[in-house]
């Protein structure tokens, strides 16, 4: 039987949602939502918007005490960002499926929702709904792996070691934190 997370089932009938709802964007808090204005000058890189995946307040305010809102962005890649009421940037958001960045497991692919901090430093990282066999993903997130990968940041040079006996999930967890994080340290450069 697949390991799954506490958010298994929701993310493809998230995406159908979104995708049928069109374009725009609702902010998102842990109380209420209310209609995302316009974006802030700081926003320009990022000009193309949708909803694509419905934020996990929870796990974002754990985070992000501060969080007041979230916008999800379809361009350059999809991503989520963390703002505080007053439209302050406080972090990133990347589920690796959609961004491209998911890795190869022992059985499959090992989708991840992957935290970051403005900085590009990761903050959180879960394991989403796959097909990993669920003892070598036990053995993993019985482990430190994720502790470790905390305050990766792309560039830093920074290296992970695999999880003995556990060597193909957990490189497919650190495999895909990396892209993950290449992939954001792209989009914070063109800022």
């Amino acid at each position: 039987m697949p390991v799954r997370s506490p958010h298994a089932g929701l993310v493809l009938p998230l995406v159908a949602a979104a995708l049928l709802l069109g374009a725009g964007c609702a902010g998102t808090d842990s109380k209420a939502c209310a209609q995302e204005t316009a974006p802030s000058p700081a926003d320009d890189t990022l000009s193309a918007r949708a909803p694509l995946l419905a934020p996990d307040v929870d796990r974002m305010t754990e985070l992000f005490p501060d969080a007041g809102c979230s916008r999800e962005w379809a361009e350059p890649f999809p991503h989520l960002t963390v703002h505080r009421s007053d439209d302050l940037l406080l972090g990133y958001r990347v589920d690796s499926d959609p961004a491209g960045t998911t890795a190869e497991g022992f059985v499959g692919p090992v989708p991840l929702r992957v935290w970051f901090d403005t900085a590009g430093v990761v903050k959180g990282v879960d394991v989403l709904d796959n097909e990993e066999t669920p003892g070598y993903l036990d053995l993993v997130l019985a482990s430190d792996l994720v502790p470790r990968l905390l305050g990766y940041r792309a560039g830093s040079g920074d290296t992970v070691d695999a999880v003995t006996l556990a060597t193909c999930t957990s490189g497919a967890i650190i495999r895909g934190v990396i892209a993950t994080a290449d992939l954001l340290a792209g989009l914070r450069s063109g800022e």
